[in-house]
């Protein structure tokens, strides 16, 4: 009952005028207009950060060097999964129950056999970078011999989750069904952009680790839909002295962005 409550809650969000369509050229803000607390906390971390906030309801886009490149890791798996959509678009059919179980398992639990095996079918890295230039997202690159070290920055991401939100990419059906997959990831991974939100539940989110020779890189995206006032965030961080940090990071940064929101 409660997920298929949030579903409805999501297709009343989508389709509803408090969330503006994401514009090309918007203006970029400092994060620090938005959160001064946020914006300390990314300035004063070890290694780099990069941030951004796309607030919905508003068009603002906010951003803390959000477009520094970052290896995506497992939030790679976030414009996979729309690529695979998409081609179910193109193609006029149904999303093939193999591909959604893929999906699901590529997302909710960030399998990243499932990953491979979606990206491989849907023609590699070069048919996702097609696809996420053929919708606006230029400066995410991805990687044809290890898709975990593909490169995005956090404006980049923020922009995909806007247009998820608001439906300027794929059908309803489908983008209802991206957010309701990303909502739906383990309890052991609702870390990172959920800090702060009203409620956890009702956050679409990815999140990428790596333990990399210099550190751990440590990412999370998603999309805040409780409160009233919806936006997207993404925020990346590397490299890290370890996970716990990257993840601390993450969630001081959610938090303040969610109370600057509200």
């Amino acid at each position: 009952m409660r997920r298929q409550t949030l579903v409805l809650l999501l297709g009343a969000l989508l389709w509803s005028s408090v969330v503006s369509p994401v514009r090309a050229q918007a203006t970029v803000r400092e994060l620090r207009e938005l959160s001064p607390g946020a914006a300390n906390i990314a300035w004063n971390r070890q290694g780099l950060v990069g941030v951004a906030v796309y607030r919905l309801d508003t068009g603002a886009l906010y951003s803390f060097q959000g477009t520094r490149a970052f290896p995506m890791y497992s939030t790679a798996k976030v414009p996979i999964m729309l690529t695979i959509l998409d081609r179910a678009v193109r193609e006029n059919r149904r999303v093939a129950k193999w591909e959604r179980d893929l999906i699901t398992a590529m997302i909710q639990t960030s399998d990243n056999k499932a990953a491979s095996a979606l990206l491989a079918d849907v023609g590699g890295a070069a048919a996702v970078n097609a696809y996420l230039w053929q919708i606006g997202i230029v400066n995410t690159k991805f990687n044809g011999y290890a898709w975990g070290v593909s490169t995005t920055t956090a404006q980049d991401m923020v922009s995909l989750m806007a247009k998820i939100a608001n439906c300027s990419i794929l059908v309803p059906r489908l983008c209802n069904y991206a957010l309701g997959i990303m909502q739906g990831v383990v309890r052991s991974q609702k870390w990172g952009v959920t800090a702060g939100a009203p409620d956890a539940g009702a956050v679409a989110l990815k999140n990428g680790w790596y333990p990399q020779r210099n550190g751990w890189a440590v990412n999370s995206v998603g999309l805040v839909l409780s409160g009233g006032k919806p936006y997207a965030i993404a925020v990346y961080t590397n490299p890290n002295p370890s996970m716990a940090y990257g993840v601390g990071t993450i969630e001081q940064i959610s938090t303040e962005v969610s109370a600057a929101v509200r």
